[in-house]
């Protein structure tokens, strides 16, 4: 999948139209981390057309919590939890156990195979450690410059956290149409990719 159908994807889930919000308190924040996801990804497009690739590969360890955390108070979190997260910051459980419930949920291993070993790489690229400025040094110049490979890996993964991102919007507001257009974005998605990357991205 080339990058101008990345670009063209995240135009497709901008058309989404979810109307007004009206739902609880709980379903509201967990909407609001769904939306920070989001906006994360169409963040790390706008800092990859302007070649801001550093700050672009910083933010995706930003958009993968907000969604696992959106999808943990969802799904697993108690009501006390719940309660917990959103009175004091740093309440949230470490990010392996996030992981951990949400695929004990769902009866599956997906997220933590897919997030939990890179978990590492994802903290050096948000702090600025090795990998962000290990490169500059070696380049000889002050850019930070991804491979091909590494850039189309960036873009895939926040194109597919968009669309789920909008599709855990649309599934609390109850908007069947948006549901229903997001489908139909994410099996174009998924068609497109490479069949390896096809398999990690399939739930």
């Amino acid at each position: 999948m080339t990058i101008e159908l990345y670009e063209k994807t995240m135009l497709e889930v901008d058309s989404i139209q979810h109307g007004s919000v009206s739902c609880s308190p709980n379903e509201a924040h967990v909407i609001s981390l769904f939306d920070l996801c989001y906006e994360h990804s169409k963040a790390i497009f706008q800092l990859h057309r302007n070649k801001l690739y550093g700050s672009a590969f910083a933010l995706i360890r930003c958009c993968i919590e907000s969604y696992v955390r959106a999808l943990w108070l969802r799904c697993c979190a108690t009501q006390q939890q719940s309660e917990a997260v959103w009175s004091k910051d740093g309440k949230w459980p470490k990010f392996g156990i996030i992981l951990k419930n949400i695929d004990s949920y769902n009866k599956s291993s997906f997220f933590e195979h897919r997030y939990k070993p890179s978990f590492g790489k994802l903290s050096s690229l948000i702090h600025g450690s090795s990998i962000q400025t290990s490169q500059r040094l070696k380049q000889k110049k002050l850019q930070f410059e991804p491979s091909d490979e590494e850039l189309k890996e960036l873009l895939k993964e926040s194109c597919f956290l968009s669309i789920l991102a909008n599709v855990g919007i649309a599934e609390i507001l109850d908007n069947q149409k948006s549901i229903k257009d997001l489908n139909v974005i994410f099996d174009k998605f998924n068609k497109a990719i490479p069949a390896d990357a096809k398999n990690r991205a399939a739930e």
